[in-house]
């Protein structure tokens, strides 16, 4: 079992992004997305040891310091790795940054079991599209969204940070808590 912190997009970047997963589904290329609750998100970080109830307590204050941030998703990408992700790449921006180095800092001391992929100086911020996806479906899977009139950039108002449960079989939402709106 693992457990990631993700950011949540405002409810107009969601319907987009759940519309592109569901578009490939009705093509013919299967997400991974759909039907197993997950959400369009950015993921902080990723651990393999469950998370106690002082990293809830302070997840739940870490939300309220966090400052209103649009994100810009403007390319596609592929990790070209045993999971074979599709995903729509997110700008660095030193908000970005500030915010997850913030989020590194405050729980350095609970942060056993952090996946090296989501450290500061080797995360790449990314919106999963398709996971364990042939390369040819990649490609095709552009196509369906160049088709259905997705333009990029796809600009995500940061709404809320949660706590999740995902194992091979599940993706479980264990806590949300809102960020500070301006």
């Amino acid at each position: 079992m693992q457990y990631a912190v993700e950011l949540y997009f405002d409810d107009a970047a969601e319907q987009l992004i759940r519309k592109m997963w569901q578009a490939m589904e009705e093509a013919g290329i299967p997400s991974g997305m759909l039907g197993e609750g997950f959400r369009p998100h950015v993921t902080l970080a990723v651990y393999e040891k469950k998370r106690g109830k002082r990293f809830v307590a302070g997840l739940e204050h870490f939300a309220t310091t966090i400052k209103p941030i649009t994100l810009k998703l403007d390319h596609y990408g592929i990790f070209a790795t045993e999971e074979s992700v599709l995903f729509l790449g997110v700008t660095v921006s030193s908000a970005l940054l500030r915010l997850h180095r913030a989020f590194q800092r405050r729980f350095k001391m609970l942060s056993g079991g952090l996946k090296d992929y989501y450290l500061v100086d080797r995360w790449v911020p990314h919106c999963t599209i398709a996971h364990h996806l042939p390369l040819e479906q990649m490609a095709a899977a552009i196509n369906v969204f160049k088709e259905m009139g997705v333009t990029l950039p796809i600009q995500p108002k940061i709404t809320a940070i949660s706590l999740i449960e995902v194992s091979t079989r599940n993706y479980k939402e264990l806590h949300k808590f809102a960020v500070r709106q301006v």
